[in-house]
C-alpha cells in the first residue's frame, strides 16, 4: 500500500515526484519505495533548512555590516544638515595648495616671479589697483587731460618764456583720471536714478 505524503507544505514531495514513485511502484516493493520517499523527504528538508539558514545568516551580515550602517548614517546626516559653503579658510587653503601645484611645474624665474606677485601686500595692492588704475573711464579722462593740458602748457612756455616742467605732465594726468572717474560716478548715478523712477 502507497502512503500518501503529509499535508503540510515543508513535508511535500515536488510535483513531479509523486509520479515517478507511482511508475515505480509496479517494479519495487513498498519498503523500497518507502525508503526512497522518506529519502526524498529528508533532501527537501534538508534543502529547506539550508534555505533558512542562508536567510537567517543574509539578515544578521544585513543586521550587523559596518559598511551598511555607516551608509545609513551618512544618508540621514546628509538629509538633516544642510551644507554649509566653504569658509574663508578653507578657499584660503585650496587657493595656497593650487598655487603651489602650479608652481612647482614652471621653470625656476617664473616661480620666484609668482612667488613675489602672489604675496598678500602685492595681492592686496593689485586688487586695489585693478578697481581704480584701471578704469577705462580714468584713463581716457586722465589721457584727454594730459594731452590738451601739456599741448597748451608747451605753447604758452614757448611763447611766454618759462621752462617746461615734465612733472607737470604727470599732474596732469591724474587730474584727468580723478575728472573720467568723477564723470563716470555721475552717469552711473544719473542711470539708476532713470530706472528706479
Amino acid at each position: 500500500m502507497i502512503e500518501q505524503g503529509p499535508k503540510s507544505q515543508e513535508q511535500a514531495l515536488p510535483p513531479g515526484e509523486v509520479e515517478k514513485l507511482l511508475e515505480a511502484h509496479t517494479e519495487r516493493s513498498p519498503a523500497e519505495l518507502q525508503a526512497e520517499a522518506a529519502a526524498q523527504r529528508a533532501s527537501v528538508e534538508k534543502q529547506q533548512a539550508v534555505a533558512e539558514a542562508a536567510r537567517s545568516v543574509a539578515e544578521t551580515v544585513e543586521r550587523d555590516d559596518p559598511l551598511a550602517k555607516l551608509q545609513a548614517s551618512e544618508t540621514a546626516a546628509a538629509d538633516k544638515a544642510p551644507v554649509a559653503p566653504p569658509n574663508a579658510f578653507l578657499r584660503k587653503q585650496s587657493l595656497k595648495q593650487e598655487l603651489q601645484s602650479i608652481q612647482r611645474k614652471e621653470s625656476a624665474p617664473k616661480r620666484a616671479l609668482s612667488k613675489v606677485v602672489h604675496q598678500p601686500a602685492v595681492r592686496v595692492a593689485s586688487d586695489v589697483a585693478a578697481k581704480t588704475v584701471s578704469r577705462p573711464s580714468g584713463m581716457l579722462g586722465g589721457g584727454i587731460v594730459a594731452l590738451f593740458g601739456s599741448c597748451v602748457y608747451l605753447y604758452l612756455a614757448y611763447h611766454i618764456g618759462f621752462i617746461y616742467q615734465p612733472a607737470v605732465f604727470l599732474l596732469l594726468l591724474v587730474v584727468g583720471f580723478a575728472i573720467g572717474v568723477g564723470l563716470e560716478l555721475v552717469i552711473r548715478l544719473l542711470s539708476r536714478s532713470k530706472a528706479t523712477v
